[in-house]
């Protein structure tokens, strides 16, 4: 029986997520997800100041190689729902959205994080689409 236990994957806290949100508004270049070609030891030094602020605060704890793999998993799981959302109201012509519905922290990801992937680049054309 404690075996099971030990190998169950707790999932990521709202305080957690917070937490990792508010450190990306104060250092934006973590957000990128890439190493700086200059100091690449800064992100690194990044990562660990992050990980033992989440470690911190609650179950679950990670290794700040750890941290990076499941914030960005729960990123790009963010960014999914929201062009699934996105393309759902467009289906429905803007009406409501029936079935996908963004919380307040997705949302406030979004804002942070960059919504470019849900979005697209304004200047960018769509494939397949004529003027």
């Amino acid at each position: 029986m404690e075996k099971e236990d030990h190998n169950k994957v707790l999932r990521t806290s709202k305080e957690q997520i917070e937490c990792y949100l508010n450190f990306v508004r104060v250092h934006p270049k973590i957000r990128l997800h890439k190493n700086d070609p200059l100091r690449p030891k800064r992100m690194e030094e990044l990562w660990a100041e992050l990980s033992v602020q989440l470690n911190a605060l609650k179950e679950p704890t990670r290794n700040p190689i750890k941290w990076r793999e499941n914030l960005s998993h729960w990123k790009n799981q963010t960014r999914s729902r929201a062009r699934k959302a996105k393309a759902q109201k467009l289906v429905t012509g803007g009406g409501p959205n029936s079935t996908i519905e963004l919380s307040e922290t997705e949302q406030r990801a979004l804002d942070t994080l960059g919504s470019i992937a849900v979005d697209g680049l304004a200047d960018v054309p769509a494939i397949g689409t004529e003027k």
